[in-house]
């Protein structure tokens, strides 16, 4: 099942430039198809690892897949379909935005199902993705050439409590004619 999710992704790409990352670009193959996606950056922060790649960028449009992996066992992200204050102040959504030279030509989406968990304490539920790594596709188009941000935000949490939110982490980019580029 595809879940549409809120527009965070900015502060990741953001996160991952200023972390460190590594960079490649998207672009086309000498037959002009469209390139696999290549490994654009990593950056880590509040307890998670966040993996940029860009794929099938035909000039004008393409793909950017982010994951999210937990670096310790028994936590998960909140959904991209929780409110931005969380529910009762209970969470975090999972965010990717997206300024400068490209947009998203539709809404993020991932295949992981959404489990709702109740607060200790509480009866509050809050929609979650299961423990581990989750994977988003954001559906990129370009509205010029130069430069781009990806902002991401999430949090992550287990049942014995959550670490620091990660708010619009900054992922830089650059769009050109050929491709996009992670900046450093």
């Amino acid at each position: 099942m595809t879940r549409r999710t809120p527009l965070y992704a900015a502060a990741l790409l953001t996160a991952l430039a200023a972390v460190g990352c590594t960079s490649a670009s998207a672009g086309t193959t000498g037959t002009g198809t469209a390139a696999a996606p290549k490994p654009a950056a990593t950056f880590s922060d509040g307890g998670v690892t966040v993996a940029l790649s860009l794929g099938n960028w035909d000039g004008n449009k393409g793909t950017a897949s982010i994951t999210f992996t937990p670096e310790k066992a028994g936590y998960h992200i909140y959904s991209m379909d929780l409110p931005p204050d969380g529910i009762d102040g209970l969470g975090r959504p999972t965010v990717i935005k997206l300024t400068g030279s490209l947009t998203m030509s539709g809404a993020p989406s991932t295949t992981s199902a959404i489990r709702q968990i109740t607060d200790a304490g509480t009866s509050t539920e809050v929609p979650v993705y299961p423990d581990g790594p989750v994977t988003f596709t954001v559906p990129l188009a370009k509205s010029g050439t130069g430069e781009a941000t990806t902002l991401i935000s999430y949090a992550a949490c287990s049942e014995d409590g959550c670490l620091a939110p990660v708010d619009d982490h900054p992922v830089a980019l650059t769009v050109g004619d050929q491709g996009i580029a992670v900046r450093h």
